[in-house]
């Protein structure tokens, strides 16, 4: 690989055993994470020595010289090559099999070199650069033999933890040289095999919840602890900005001036009462020898390929080009700015009717059409599309649609993956037209899928292995209709959503048990007046299969649905009382869950930062739509694994579907791989101004 050019290739492996990434071209810029020998890289922008690099996490910044540019095949054929994997916290490799003989490099534990061979105690290997040089038996492993003899315990964790104690705290350092916080954390579980996103907030939103019990009775060892820094100033809700990992008997390890072991015990000499008193909530990503929602060295491809455009894991932030710890209330979505060369954006529509199956009938209205306007952004050869659909109770329009587009000037902004930039600037627009500012949102996002070439939801660090089932809705109608839609849906669909919220509902409920015994979902779109009567309703609904209930009361009666929610035995979701991220705080501990739909938020980048805070906020999700193509569709459904439930029918409601994208198998919408979100029109669109 020693002699590829730099200028060809869009790739790049690490080459040096610790590469230090920064926010700039410049030696004297922030450090904002750390490469290790052997990481493969996207490269993004060359600026004299320095490239712009984007790492497996998603984090982006430059490097100054240690890697080596290859071509994507030159990088499969790397993956699919015998490694080694550095085991020991610190090594050397030498130019000779005699630890006598001259250094070639330092090693780190983490580092990856392709094996060549075994000469008696030692291991012959190369170097992305093409160096080869000889490394002690006792300092590495082949990683094949390394993933096998793997402990998956927490004791194990612990274990290797407590070996980096009094390493120094060290802002971005993922490495045995020096480590911040979340860069401890990443380490132990690289070497257990797990790939941990970045960052303390990020990794908060993997592994699996632990109610840890009084004096943490039910924590084990090696969950992660997170803490926050309390809300103040600008700053509206407590944001994670520590991790640490749990031993035992309430003491735990984490990276602070150094590492070291702190407690929350009171009686405890090394109690930490500082963190004590701003511990946040546990996760555990191991139990019973098998990882818990969060990727692997293996799922990822880094040590056998080929790897995907970005083996993401990160969940939570906007980290490039610079390293921060994010609140959910101001946490950007995990999509890296490409800096492609610069052009200009051109954003085009079209309104267009969907027309639906059946009458649509809820709570309150009726309707056989639902209006919707089609968006396409273009830039540099690739398009991307986005869509607003108008149903009469959004309050917005066509002709209102096509009014906030016109005001949209995208001349100012030079790269479309800045989306956070760009919606804010599109945001401020207006006060309303969330789902107008929804159509910019979701083209933005496909745009910035295909220029990065990978689907949304791996930019967002999803599985689509997580994917929920989705709801198929039956709106009101009489008996016999009813009876034909469930018909319809029977075999296609897990679960059924039924409107409700008027006179007949337990009829509705009837009528569908007479063909299914499918668990069901009602909205009632506040159809329900009285907390009491609902609570009823819900009691006897409950006993009928129905497994969650949607907006039971008007969407201002706070106080009253609470009420209800604490007497339910199935979980109440919001939908009309939750339209943006700031609405989100307001409702814990009223409703179970909240029903995000990109319509009323504006896109994918609110839902993204609605749906991690609730997460934290411990409320229960669902991912929901309007009558929409599957354009937008396709958007929602880059955001649904992980989700508890999905409500994403809306493509399958109507007869002309423009686009094609995501798919229904087995009763659930599965994302699509292609890039972006996606979604392909079916049909020639005239876009225009």
């Amino acid at each position: 690989m020693a002699n590829e050019d730099a200028g060809s290739f869009d790739w790049g492996i690490m080459y040096n055993s610790v590469v230090a990434v920064r926010s700039e071209p410049l030696h004297a810029a922030e450090m904002v994470t750390q490469a290790l020998l052997g990481t493969p890289v996207k490269l993004l922008e060359q600026r004299g020595d320095w490239r712009k690099v984007q790492l497996p996490d998603l984090y982006v910044g430059w490097v100054d010289g240690s890697l080596q540019p290859v071509s994507r095949e030159r990088l499969d054929d790397y993956l699919t090559k015998s490694k080694l994997i550095v085991t020991a916290n610190q090594a050397t490799a030498f130019e000779e099999p005699d630890c006598r003989s001259l250094p070639m490099s330092d090693l780190v534990a983490g580092n990856i070199l392709v094996f060549q061979a075994s000469v008696d105690t030692f291991y012959r290997v190369c170097y992305p650069d093409g160096r080869e040089a000889y490394v002690c038996k006792s300092d590495a492993l082949p990683v094949d033999k390394w993933l096998v003899n793997v402990d998956l315990t927490g004791e194990s964790i612990v274990k290797h933890a407590l070996q980096l104690l009094g390493v120094p705290y060290l802002w971005g350092g993922t490495s045995t040289k020096g480590l911040d916080c979340s860069g401890l954390t990443k380490q132990v579980y690289l070497m257990h095999g797990i790939m941990l996103p970045r960052d303390a907030s990020q990794q908060a939103m993997q592994g699996e919840p632990v109610d840890t019990g009084d004096n943490f009775s039910n924590a084990r060892s090696g969950d992660l602890l997170f803490f926050v820094s309390k809300a103040s100033g600008d700053n509206l809700v407590d944001r994670v900005t520590h991790v640490a990992i749990y031993m035992d008997d309430m003491r735990f390890i984490h990276a602070s001036d150094h590492v070291r072991i702190g407690s929350f015990n009171p009686n405890d000499p090394l109690y930490d009462a500082f963190n004590a008193n701003r511990y946040f909530l546990t996760k555990r990503f191991i139990r019973d020898g098998q990882t818990v929602n969060v990727e692997t060295l293996i799922s990822t491809g880094l040590l056998t390929g080929p790897i995907q455009e970005t083996a993401s894991i990160s969940t939570q932030g906007e980290v490039a080009p610079r390293r921060v710890e994010l609140s959910p209330q101001t946490a950007q979505p995990p999509i890296k700015r490409s800096n492609r060369s610069p052009g200009a954006m051109k954003l085009t529509w079209l309104p267009y009717e969907l027309k639906l199956t059946h009458r649509f009938t809820l709570s309150g209205s009726s309707r056989t059409v639902t209006p919707a306007v089609l968006t396409r952004i273009e830039y540099d050869g690739l398009v991307g599309y986005g869509e607003a659909s108008l149903p009469p109770y959004l309050g917005e329009s066509p002709n209102s649609v096509i009014k906030f587009l016109k005001e949209v000037d995208l001349s100012a902004f030079r790269d479309p993956t800045g989306i956070e930039e760009i919606m804010t600037y599109v945001d401020g627009l207006s006060v309303h037209d969330t789902a107008a500012k929804a159509s910019v949102d979701i083209a933005l996002h496909d745009l910035t899928g295909k220029i990065l070439d990978v689907s949304c939801h791996k930019l967002f660090g999803l599985d689509k292995s997580g994917v929920p089932n989705t709801t198929f809705t039956i709106g009101m109608d009489s008996e016999e209709v009813v009876r034909v839609k469930t018909w319809e849906a029977v075999g296609r669909f897990n679960i059924l959503k039924v409107k409700v919220g008027g006179e007949d509902d337990r009829r509705l409920i009837r009528a569908i048990r007479s063909v299914t015994d499918l668990p069901l979902a009602v909205d009632a779109n506040q159809g329900w007046s009285d907390w009491r009567k609902a609570l009823d309703m819900i009691l006897w609904m409950a006993e009928q299969g129905v497994v969650m209930v949607e907006q039971p009361l008007a969407k201002h009666a706070l106080d009253d649905t609470a009420r209800l929610t604490e007497a339910s035995p199935i979980p109440i979701f919001a939908d009309e009382s939750l339209q943006r991220l700031g609405d989100l705080q307001r409702l814990k501990g009223v409703f179970s869950g909240v029903n995000i739909k990109l319509m009323k938020c504006t896109g994918m980048h609110e839902a993204w930062k609605m749906r991690e805070l609730a997460r934290l906020l411990e409320m229960k999700v669902m991912i929901g739509c309007m009558t929409e193509t599957s354009c937008a569709i396709s958007a929602a459904a880059q955001l649904s694994p992980g989700v508890d439930f999905a409500d994403l029918d809306g493509a399958l409601l109507i007869v002309n579907d423009c686009f094609e994208g995501a798919r229904l198998e087995k009763g659930k919408i599965i994302p699509s791989d292609l890039p972006g979100i996606g979604a392909l029109p079916v049909k020639e669109l005239s876009f225009g101004r």
